[in-house]
C-alpha cells in the first residue's frame, strides 16, 4: 500500500510539473514579434519648451517573462538629444524590475533643442519599430549677449574677425529663428551680413572686416533683437583699434 501511494504521488507530481512547464512555456515571450507587441512606452510630458534645457522622462516596459536577449532597444530622436548618451540615439537594455516584479523597465531622458520642429522618437527592436512624438514649443528671447572674437585690432592692415551673439530665454536658450541685426559705429569696415536668424543653439555669428587703416579708437558694435512683447533687446561691445 505504501509503495502504491508513493507511486500515485510521483505520478501526480509529474503531472503538475508538466502542466506548470506548459504554462510557463506558453506565456514566455521568446520571439521579437511577441516582445514588440508587449512593449509599452510612457512619456511624462508630450510638450517641451524649445530652450535646450527642458526635458522629459521616457519609460520602457516589458513583461518580466520576456526573453532578455530580445529586449534590447535602439532609440533615435529626430530633434533634441538623450541625456544619458549626449546624442540623438541611445541603446536601451533592461535590468530593473518594477515593484510588482511583473515588468522589466528602463528610463531615459529626452532633452529639447532650440529647434521648434517636433521630435519623432523611433524605437527599434529587431526588425520592428514604433514612433512617438514630443512637441517642442517656441520660447521667446529674454536677453541678448554680444561677444567679439577680438577686443583689439591694429590699424596697420585690414583685419577680419567674428562677433558672436547668444539669445537666452528664462529657462535656457531662445528658440530657433529669431532675427538679430548688428551695426558698428563709426563705420570703418563692412559686415558680410548685418541681419541673421538664430540657430538651434540660440546663436548668431557675424563677420566684420576692418578696412579703414587710418582710424584709431573704439568701434562700438551693437546687436538687437525683439522679444515676444515687441520690446527691443540690446547688447553692445567695443573693439579697440590701435596704432
Amino acid at each position: 500500500m505504501y509503495l502504491q501511494n508513493k507511486s500515485y504521488s510521483l505520478i501526480a507530481m509529474a503531472i503538475l510539473l508538466s502542466l506548470y512547464s506548459c504554462y510557463k512555456e506558453s506565456n514566455y515571450h521568446n520571439n521579437s514579434s511577441e516582445i514588440f507587441e508587449s512593449l509599452t512606452v510612457e512619456i511624462d510630458s508630450s510638450s517641451l519648451s524649445a530652450d535646450g534645457e527642458s526635458s522629459t522622462k521616457i519609460t520602457y516596459k516589458f513583461p518580466a517573462i520576456s526573453d532578455p536577449d530580445l529586449t534590447k532597444l535602439l532609440v533615435i530622436t529626430s530633434n533634441g538629444k538623450f541625456k544619458e548618451s549626449d546624442n540623438d540615439s541611445i541603446n536601451v537594455s533592461f535590468s530593473k524590475l518594477d515593484e510588482s516584479k511583473e515588468f522589466r523597465f528602463s528610463e531615459i531622458t529626452l532633452i529639447a533643442s532650440g529647434d521648434t520642429a517636433r521630435s519623432i522618437i523611433r524605437t527599434e527592436i529587431m526588425e520592428y519599430f514604433k514612433n512617438e512624438t514630443v512637441l517642442f514649443r517656441e520660447i521667446a528671447a529674454k536677453s541678448i549677449l554680444l561677444t567679439p572674437s577680438k577686443f583689439y585690432v591694429k590699424n596697420d592692415s585690414m583685419d577680419e574677425f567674428s562677433l558672436e551673439v547668444k539669445l537666452l530665454s528664462e529657462t535656457g536658450i531662445a528658440s530657433i529663428g529669431k532675427n538679430v541685426i548688428i551695426n558698428a559705429v563709426p563705420s570703418v569696415g563692412v559686415f558680410k551680413s548685418q541681419s541673421e536668424l538664430s540657430n538651434a543653439t540660440g546663436e548668431v555669428s557675424f563677420t566684420y572686416l576692418f578696412t579703414d587703416t587710418s582710424y584709431a579708437g573704439t568701434i562700438l558694435f551693437t546687436a538687437k533683437t525683439v522679444d515676444v512683447d515687441g520690446d527691443t533687446l540690446v547688447s553692445s561691445a567695443g573693439v579697440e583699434v590701435i596704432e
